[in-house]
């Protein structure tokens, strides 16, 4: 029924040599799924028949399937040293949060095998059961930092890079409750024990509940789904336990574990403290002096912003003899700029501040350490959006400046940039 793809830690590939122009493969927890699927669809050796008897492709890491994909095709991909001079990539869809069979399928446990390319006998019924009508929950995932706590530099990470509009990848334990959680449920971590107590994170839960080894080394299993955070904040900024329940009297804001269900009306009334709460924290209000890069809460409106900043960096080069490519998916620059023999790599950041600041990721700041001299970010600031929620095509500001990560231009917490040159254009 499937075919699955054992992932290990992100590897680095030299793009220049590898038969499909990749820079890495692997497990990244802060990409989305199509950009894990685009990396990893390939290169393979796969049977011949492998389309016509397989109908789905699946990532698994750490022993959990994590991304679907329906298979569509297969490309050849050229391999000189292989035996028959090409190896295999798959073409496919894949399967978003809320389809049926993606959400039976991911968070269920793989077979440990040598071989990362294997057959995955699952049931078509399992599948078939899965298309049952999903009432989708809001629930409290619980975090107390005596029993057990993030790796040193992981918290701050998590922070950075659910700051800077990522995505990222966790399995968190739900105690006891098995069958009431299902993917696509909102789920709200909250710190608990004898200090700060309050909500620290948010996210959608990825899988139905799976077992693996406990997270206190017992050597027993416990409860997991996974989780993909869309805001983790410290603690020092949690919405804290008193004002939660000054929120919703009658709630009791001290479950035991992991699971608890938070039903209507209090899920809308935290959702939307929870919104304004971490909106607050993570921008400045408009006409302050020198602020920095603001995401704004509406997935939408931001898309559109980076698309604007895109475009206008693009635009600005193209109209200077320079051939542009898209490379947003998969690498951690967004596009290729080409003139002759000479290669840019341009980044763009888009804000609705001044720009003086803006959010740039460990992925971003490494490869500009590794290819220096080649990389250039353009900040598009002063961003408009009319009544209507729709952006302002008139709006923006446009500065170009090289792109080296000097360390005295980066805050570790986040990688705020603050430039130090003047523009170059």
């Amino acid at each position: 029924m499937a075919i699955n793809f054992t992932l290990t830690e992100r590897p680095s590939l030299d793009a220049a040599r590898d038969p499909m122009g990749r820079s890495w493969v692997g497990w990244d927890c802060n990409r989305t799924d199509e950009e894990l699927w685009e990396q990893n669809r390939g290169i393979w050796n796969l049977r011949s028949n492998v389309v016509d008897d397989e109908e789905f492709a699946t990532l698994s890491f750490d022993g959990v399937i994590q991304v679907v994909a329906r298979i569509t095709g297969l490309e050849q991909v050229a391999v000189p040293e292989s035996k028959s001079g090409y190896k295999t990539a798959l073409k496919g869809e894949v399967l978003p949060l809320g389809d049926s069979v993606r959400d039976a399928l991911v968070g269920t446990t793989v077979p440990p095998v040598r071989n990362p390319v294997q057959y995955l006998a699952k049931e078509r019924e399992t599948v078939r059961e899965a298309t049952e009508e999903l009432i989708r929950r809001s629930v409290l995932l619980t975090y107390n930092p005596a029993s057990w706590s993030w790796e040193p530099g992981i918290h701050a990470q998590l922070i950075a890079s659910t700051a800077s509009g990522l995505r990222v990848k966790d399995r968190w334990s739900t105690g006891n409750t098995v069958h009431k959680i299902r993917p696509g449920d909102r789920a709200f971590l909250l710190q608990q024990g004898v200090g700060i107590r309050g909500i620290i994170a948010s996210g959608l839960v990825g899988s139905r509940v799976f077992q693996a080894e406990h997270w206190n080394d017992s050597g027993d299993e416990a409860n997991y789904a996974l989780i993909e955070w869309d805001t983790v904040l410290d603690e020092q900024h949690a919405l804290l336990h008193e004002d939660l329940l000054a929120l919703t009297p009658g709630f009791g804001w001290t479950p035991n574990s992991s699971g608890t269900e938070l039903k209507a009306p209090h899920a809308q009334t935290v959702e939307r403290a929870w919104s304004l709460h971490a909106g607050k924290l993570q921008s400045t209000p408009p006409g302050t002096p020198g602020r920095g890069q603001s995401w704004s809460d509406d997935p939408v409106k931001r898309k559109l912003a980076e698309d604007h900043g895109q475009k206008m960096l693009e635009r600005h080069y193209i109209d200077r003899g320079w051939a542009v490519q898209d490379t947003r998916i998969g690498n951690p620059y967004d596009a290729v700029a080409t003139k002759g023999t000479a290669t840019l790599y341009l980044e763009a950041k888009a804000t609705q501040t001044t720009g003086n600041k803006v959010l740039v990721t460990p992925n971003e700041v490494r490869f500009a350490r590794d290819n220096r001299g080649q990389c250039i970010i353009g900040i598009v600031s002063d961003i408009l959006f009319n009544p209507d929620g729709s952006l302002d095509d008139s709006s923006g500001r446009l500065r170009i400046f090289d792109w080296t990560a000097h360390e005295t231009e980066l805050k570790a917490t986040g990688f705020t940039w603050t430039p130090s040159d003047p523009p170059i254009a």
